[in-house]
């Protein structure tokens, strides 16, 4: 059976698991929120403080450059295909 590639990338794309509002780590001040991307078994977990709109906008750009990077296969560590 032959996969398209559609449905390849689907199945190798991060994706936003989770954003949730944390509390500020130490004495810093703001909302904090974390989150979790994924992609099979890879997970992603960061902190950003700004309000939900704003790091729900910054997490979609980072995931969609991720997907990118995948698709086009452009990794920034490791070794290159020569």
């Amino acid at each position: 059976m032959t996969s398209t590639t559609a449905e390849h990338s689907k199945a190798t794309e991060y994706r936003i698991v989770s954003v949730e509002q944390i509390s500020p780590p130490g004495d810093m001040p703001g909302d904090w929120y974390r989150y979790i991307i994924q992609c099979g078994r890879s997970k992603i977990e960061g902190f950003q403080t700004g309000n939900l709109d704003q790091v729900t906008a910054n997490i979609e750009k980072y995931t969609e450059s991720l997907n990118e990077r995948i698709s086009q296969k452009i990794y920034t560590y490791g070794s290159r295909k020569k």
